[in-house]
């Protein structure tokens, strides 16, 4: 697995033994990469992101090399956070990241996510979850404006699963790669009044 553009093209990222941790293949990422490209400018806005359910790092390392100013990466598996250290201290992107062990949930229910307001909010959680929790920690998120107005959202999940997302998010895309689906959407708050 390697950083498929940017600043650090062709670094090799390190991944935990075992299968608890499922990273996005290079070639999801680098046409989901294109897509956001075009959606958020080529340095991504030079915002900030939150890796939800970062694992190695991957999808906010990515981010990193492409211009994003500082992704803040959560995960709750001690393997995956060591992996994810290690993957930081290798590329030298300590000072624009922030590492946090933990739920992403319980964290987003509190408000305490250091680095917000994010402007990107990179989803790949374990398929098993259910997309309603996806859902839910948006809504939380959004609640707690801890995403900008206008946000971008990445949500990758197993084809054929559908989200019942809240009413703030709109211009919602999908693109399937393989047996791989991605959301793409947007946070806009004044989309649920009217």
């Amino acid at each position: 697995m390697r950083i498929v553009a940017g600043e650090f093209r062709g670094r090799v990222l390190r991944a935990p033994k075992g299968d608890a941790t499922r990273p996005t293949t290079d070639r999801v990422r680098e046409a989901l990469f294109s897509s956001l490209c075009s959606a958020m400018g080529p340095t991504l806005g030079a915002g900030r992101g939150l890796d939800a359910f970062a694992g190695t790092g991957a999808l906010g390392l990515e981010s990193l090399s492409r211009g994003l100013e500082r992704v803040t990466f959560v995960d709750n598996d001690r393997a995956a956070l060591a992996a994810l250290r290690t993957n930081i201290d290798s590329l030298g992107v300590g000072p624009r990241s922030v590492v946090v062990g933990g739920d992403v949930g319980s964290l987003a229910m509190r408000g305490r996510l250091p680095g917000a307001p994010f402007s990107l909010l990179l989803l790949d959680p374990p398929y098993r979850l259910a997309s309603s929790e996806v859902a839910r920690l948006v809504s939380a998120l959004g609640a707690r404006d801890l995403l900008e107005d206008g946000a971008v959202i990445v949500y990758e999940h197993a084809c054929g699963i559908e989200v019942a997302w809240p009413k703030e998010v709109t211009d919602i895309t999908r693109r399937q790669y393989g047996s791989t689906e991605i959301d793409i959407v947007r946070y806009v708050r004044e989309a649920g009044s009217s």
